[in-house]
């Protein structure tokens, strides 16, 4: 089941209530009826935000992970909060805004070096902690020259500029995704049970559970940083 921050990340604040508080590194962590607040994973950085618990009080989420397969909010201080009470939370929507932005943008970039790198295979992402720059890590066989990387960074723009849609669909079982989009899957061939795919219109399906834009051409333009025979990174504008 898709959580509430994959089901529409546009979502920046909701009420909803805590099932379990519990302790990480001395500080309250809890968990939540409604996961507005994504934990990080796959390259992306955890959402930060606030809480405001029964009385007023507004406390911050400093850390969001996953533990036991649950997803706990980590607070930066003590506060009157238990099972059963119902609060508000409040996403530090710029940050998590820029990272929907940036990570989006990795699979448009990962779909042309799919399209052109010989024996591409993906080895993950990494969104910079600010959300504006990201690397994206492969094997394969291409020039590693600026040109070549360039060519790629000016295909993505490309796409981006197109505006094409940007979905995150769940299937009971891979042979379900591959048969419903084609060539243009990425990800690994051997997964079981049900998935999440995010699709990049006629370009680009790949299973991730992070958080993504509706449309590519809200990820703005990309600008090429540095790239290596593994690697590209790059940079969006702030």
């Amino acid at each position: 089941m898709l959580e509430l921050y994959q089901r529409d990340p546009y979502v920046k604040s909701a009420c909803t209530q805590v099932l379990d508080v519990t302790s990480v590194k001395k500080r309250p962590a809890l968990r939540l009826a409604e996961s507005i607040l994504y934990p990080g994973g796959g390259g992306q950085p955890c959402d930060r935000g606030w809480i405001t618990v029964p009385g007023g009080g507004r406390v911050a989420v400093t850390r969001v992970l996953k533990m036991n397969g649950k997803i706990y909010a980590v607070l930066a201080e003590d506060a009157p909060v238990a099972p059963g009470d119902r609060i508000d939370v409040e996403v530090d929507w710029e940050p998590r805004y820029r990272n929907m932005r940036c990570h989006t943008s990795t699979h448009v970039l990962n779909g042309a070096l799919a399209k052109s790198v010989t024996g591409y295979v993906s080895e993950g992402i990494e969104v910079s902690e600010d959300g504006l720059a990201a690397t994206s890590r492969f094997q394969g066989a291409w020039p590693a020259d600026r040109e070549t990387a360039l060519a790629h960074i000016e295909t993505s723009n490309r796409l981006i500029a197109e505006g094409r849609r940007v979905e995150i669909v769940e299937y009971g079982a891979l042979s379900d995704a591959i048969a419903k989009v084609g060539s243009i899957y990425r990800g690994p061939v051997d997964l079981k049970g049900p998935m999440s795919i995010v699709i990049v219109e006629d370009w680009d399906a790949n299973p991730c559970g992070g958080t993504h834009v509706r449309n590519a051409n809200e990820v703005g333009p990309l600008r090429l940083l540095d790239f290596g025979p593994s690697h590209i990174r790059f940079a969006l504008q702030p």
